[in-house]
Parts: structure tokens; sequence; C-alpha cells
């Protein structure tokens, strides 16, 4: 390893100090000072009413994350259960898994990212090998107010690497109390899905639920408002996508609006339908309508073909208009 500061390259081992560590980033202050100074936060509401805060890391703070996650993080060991913040993995990977199920466990972990501490953090970064003082300052440089902070470059993979411990204990109970290949099991960041395709009772599932939920205890706890038995219901919604017996879907709802969208464009041309709707100066109009169609397109790549000929065909039409204009 090694850190490119200023244009030099400087040669890292699992050996190295705090003092050259914060030389080689130029940190002159007290770490916790100097994450307090490069960072800023701001909140979102939830759908429930509660208060997400989004960190926001300066120039600095940003490029340091970006090295640790390239060249510490990124090569460590995270469970094939997870889906989310993986390459090559996204909400549809989630949602394949359990198409065919006959029965599902649908879990939200509370206050996910919170309940992971910098203490757990620190821990990360020397069980890779780096002093404790060491591991303590990466792990600073990764959280601020003590919690793994929604925001941060670096958040997203070690919540995956330290959650790895506890999909490995729920993949453990699934395969030594049930049997090899009777459930599936994924995780997308604090969502999680246990379906199979054999036949289970409510009770059976709901026995299941709580000793996953008393695995996670005292770390995590799950929320009971979210919580979901499913029995022989189709369809179950997966990280937002339908997932049925023999195939996956998106959801109507964005399918008819994309597909009314262009219908309205159609018959009173782009401009008269943005008009109509008080959208008139929207930016980037048509890039919406082909990431809408390309979003469809993961499920049902025919669909997406006929509506991404109709968008091209609308944004022909449009330039032939304003060109008359």
């Amino acid at each position: 390893m090694a850190f490119c500061v200023g244009g030099f390259i400087v040669k890292v081992s699992r050996s190295i100090s705090v003092k050259q560590v914060s030389e080689a980033f130029g940190i002159n202050e007290n770490i916790d000072e100097f994450v307090d100074n490069s960072s800023w936060f701001y909140p979102i509401e939830k759908k429930n009413g509660d208060i997400r805060y989004i960190f926001i890391a300066n120039n600095q703070l940003k490029a340091i994350q970006s090295w640790i996650l390239e060249n510490i993080l990124e090569d460590v060991k995270i469970s094939d259960a997870a889906n989310a913040y993986v390459s090559k993995k996204s909400i549809f990977t989630n949602a394949q898994c359990h198409v065919g199920y006959k029965g599902m466990i649908k879990l939200d972990i509370m206050n996910f990212f919170d309940a992971i501490n910098r203490d757990d953090i620190s821990k990360i970064f020397e069980n890779l090998g780096f002093s404790k003082d060491v591991a303590m300052l990466f792990g600073k440089l990764c959280s601020n107010k003590n919690i793994l902070n929604q925001g941060f470059s670096t958040s997203p993979m070690l919540s995956n690497i330290f959650f790895y411990k506890y999909d490995k204990l729920i993949e453990k109970i699934l395969n030594e109390k049930y049997g090899k290949n009777t459930f599936v099991y994924t995780r997308y960041s604090d969502d999680i899905t246990i379906s199979t395709s054999k036949t289970f009772t409510f009770d059976d599932l709901m026995k299941l639920s709580s000793e996953i939920e008393n695995l996670l205890l005292p770390k995590f706890k799950i929320n009971k408002m979210k919580k979901k038995i499913i029995l022989g219901k189709y369809p179950a919604k997966v990280t937002g996508i339908n997932v049925f017996k023999e195939y996956m879907s998106v959801s109507k709802k964005i399918r008819r609006r994309i597909k009314r969208e262009i219908h309205y464009c159609e018959k009173f041309g782009v401009s008269g339908h943005l008009k109509y709707v008080g959208e008139y100066n929207r930016q980037n109009f048509f890039g919406y309508l082909r990431g809408t169609a390309h979003f469809i397109g993961n499920t049902d790549k025919k669909l997406a073909l006929k509506l991404l000929e109709r968008i091209d065909m609308l944004e022909f039409r449009d330039r032939v208009t304003q060109k008359k204009l």
C-alpha cells in the first residue's frame, strides 16, 4: 500500500504509526477536531416521521476516506448474502434470489448504521493487522459523533464488513437447523429477506423469525412495524421489486406512470405535456424517461425496448418542433 499525498507516493505497511498516518494525510490537529471541522450534516425526514442525518465530508476528508476505501477496505471479505454496496449487485439481484418462494420472512433493522459505533469500526482495522492506535485513528476518520455515519464513502463497505459475522450466524442457523438450500437468505443493507420454496406453516416462520431477531440482539433491533411473514401469497415486494412464483417485475405504478407520460407527450407534445403538469422548465426530461425505461429493463427487456423506441421518436419530434420555433 502507499499514500499519494501532494503528488508524492508514501509507502505504508501495517506497522505504520499514528504520526506517520497523520503526516501523510496532512492532518495537523486533533483527529476528533479535524473530523468535526471537515464534515457537516443535514436532516432528512423518513416516511415514519423520524429524522435521519446525512453526513458530508469536505474535499480533504473525502480524499482520505476514498483512499482508505480503495486501499484497505475494498478487498475485505464480505458475505455473499450482501447485495447492497457491492459491485454487480443491486436491488434486482437481491429480489431475484427469492423468485419461486412459498414462504418469506422480511425484517428491517432499526438504525442500522447508528448501531455500529467507532469502537466497532476501529476493531475492523485492528483485525486487518494495524496497531490498536492506528486502528482507532482510522476509526475516527471513518466516523463522527461516535457512529458509522450515512454519507461517508467508507460507511457502506464498513457496514457490510461488520455485519459479516451476523450474516454467517444467520446462514448457520438456516443450514444446520433446517438443512442446506431449504432457505435463501439475502440482505440489502438493513433489509433482511429469508425465503423458502418448501412448505412451512406461519408458526414455523414466526419461530424462525424470533430466532433471527434474538441472534441480532443486543447490537441490532428489528423494527416490529416492518416485520412481515408472507405465506403462499404473490407478489411479495423485496427491496421495492415485485417477486412472483416464476419471475420478478417493477411495480405497476412505475410502468403505468411512464406509459402515461409517453402517451400524453405523443398526444400533446413534450412541451405541451410538461406545461400542463406544471413542469415546463424541467431539466433532462428525456434522461428521466430513458432512466425509467432502463430500470424496467432489469425485469422486462421487451417492454423497455418498446418504451425506448417511443422515447427516441418523441425526442426526434421535439427537436424538429424546437427548430421550427
